[in-house]
């Protein structure tokens, strides 16, 4: 199957025809002229006409998610403010920017399972978000609280995962809400390894890279950008 991958951001050929698109959401795949949003591979395996995989284990995946976002308040707790908004090698972002783009999704999944909906807007929906974060505090309380309620939610519903996967209404595309949390999944422990590798070209050390089995079960590419 022959297909073309552009980078919708590059200044040159892949941004002018994001554009001529209309600016779909980023990642999307154009077939026959059409934008289609998504959020992991198998929803490219359904557009187009493939044999999906199947997902992992609901709860596993959701416990993993939980067990990322601690890892991620566990760094972020000891950074300073201004170390906050350093540009790291992820497209420029900071590490303020990183924070709200993997927490506000993870805030999203208990009603996505509750209400077989998913909405999330990044760009100027993350930028409104971090410019209410105007110091260390804010920008831990705001992933504490989300971490806290994600918790709260596995608790009452975790074991309830598997027999209940809805399929989800979504400005990303159609998926089940096991499709969603894989996907989650790999978003943050993606830009978790990001933040580690920025803090070591900044000659700091962090603790807790992730271990090798869980690195393995969701899929990362050895390449970090």
């Amino acid at each position: 199957m022959t297909f073309h991958s552009l980078n919708a951001i590059d200044g040159a050929d892949g941004e002018r025809r994001h554009q001529e698109a209309g600016k779909p959401i980023i990642p999307s795949l154009l077939i026959d002229g059409q934008p289609n949003s998504f959020q992991h591979p198998a929803q490219i395996a359904a557009l187009l006409g493939l044999e999906e995989q199947r997902t992992q284990p609901s709860t596993a995946v959701a416990w993993d998610i939980h067990d990322l976002a601690a890892r991620w308040l566990d760094v972020i707790r000891d950074v300073p403010f201004e170390a906050m908004l350093v540009p790291t090698p992820s497209r420029g972002r900071d590490l303020r920017n990183l924070t709200v783009n993997v927490f506000r999704p993870i805030g999203y999944l208990p009603d996505a399972w509750r209400l077989a909906e998913f909405n999330w807007y990044t760009g100027e929906a993350d930028l409104q978000q971090e410019a209410l974060l105007r110091d260390r505090a804010a920008v831990v309380r705001f992933a504490e609280g989300i971490a806290v309620s994600y918790s709260s939610f596995l608790a009452e519903e975790g074991d309830r995962l598997v027999e209940h996967d809805p399929d989800l209404r979504s400005n990303r595309g159609e998926m089940t809400f096991s499709t969603l949390l894989v996907a989650q999944r790999f978003h943050a422990a993606f830009h978790y390894r990001q933040m580690l590798d920025h803090f070591a070209r900044e000659g700091v050390a962090h603790k807790d890279p992730l271990p090798e089995a869980l690195v393995k079960a969701i899929g990362l590419p050895a390449n970090l950008y």
